[in-house]
């Protein structure tokens, strides 16, 4: 957010544009790397938590279903601090809590009246992120000429 507002008030675009395609990039390989080890070690992890079998056998079983897709997220935050560094605020916040509390709940609502099992709510965090950021994705390619125009649109 601090990067893009200071590179937008200086009028530096392409800077801002690059930044954050390095960001992403940063963020998705630093991401992908942590989720392998995650996955990998889902036990041990929740162990550090908790020594109940019980207790690690939920959470492993939650971590192999969110860990793969840990990447939406690190996506969604980029995006957002994106936007917010360009001053847009307001939609991001509103789409941000239609994407994670209103789909989050309506999925909940709709796939335990199907399927009661808790696993419906491992699955609702991911649903939610890939949510939240395909509605902050749709924005900002509606947006995206008006916050980081191109020098020969100036």
């Amino acid at each position: 957010t601090t990067y893009v507002g200071q590179n937008l008030g200086a009028g530096q675009y392409q800077r801002i544009r690059q930044g954050v395609k390095s960001c992403a990039a940063v963020a998705l390989g630093i991401t992908l790397v942590l989720s392998v080890v995650i996955f990998a070690f889902t036990e041990q992890c929740v162990s550090v938590f908790s020594p109940v079998s019980e207790v690690i056998d939920v959470g492993k079983d939650m971590l192999r279903v969110m860990t793969p897709l840990f990447w939406v997220m690190a996506l969604r935050e980029i995006l957002l601090g994106t936007l917010r560094g360009c001053g847009r605020n307001f939609f991001p916040t509103m789409l941000s809590l239609i994407g994670m509390v209103g789909v989050r709940q309506v999925f909940l609502a709709v796939t335990m009246h199907w399927h009661f099992v808790v696993e419906n709510i491992y699955y609702c965090y991911p649903v939610a992120w890939a949510a939240t950021l395909l509605l902050l994705v749709v924005y900002y390619l509606i947006v995206r000429k008006k916050l980081l125009p191109r020098k020969e649109e100036l």
